[in-house]
């Protein structure tokens, strides 16, 4: 398997499990999708929402990787949208799972928000 369909396959993995049981229509996606890289490259993945119209208020989120073919270098709140953390980014690299949960007061409209960066070794 490549480095390119296995960053593909992560991506969309980690987009399945990003919903909260409560969230009705909101999208969460990564940028970019996709990307060549080569080993022992660093690349880094925003993982953004679209909130489809809708408030959004709080976000909980599970991302998986294959921690045999990347390793996490940084989980970056940097221009993230939300303001509130209830869960600080934390990188269990031997299961290769990211958790965070966080939130925004009052809610509101998201269209391609930040949620946080994820920097990479392939």
């Amino acid at each position: 398997m490549t480095i390119r369909r296995l960053i593909l396959a992560s991506s969309i993995a980690a987009v399945c499990l990003f919903a909260a049981p409560a969230a009705r229509a909101a999208i969460i996606y990564t940028m970019p999708e996709t990307q060549q890289v080569d080993p022992a490259d660093t690349f880094s993945v925003d993982v953004r929402l679209n909130s489809e119209n809708d408030t959004v208020n709080a976000v909980q989120l599970r991302v998986l990787f294959d921690p045999a073919a990347l390793e996490v270098v940084d989980v970056s709140k940097a221009g993230s949208f939300l303001v509130l953390w209830t869960e600080q980014p934390k990188i269990d690299a031997k299961a290769g799972v990211i958790t965070f949960s966080g939130g925004t007061p009052n809610g509101s409209y998201v269209v391609n928000g930040r949620l946080v960066t994820i920097v990479f070794r392939s």
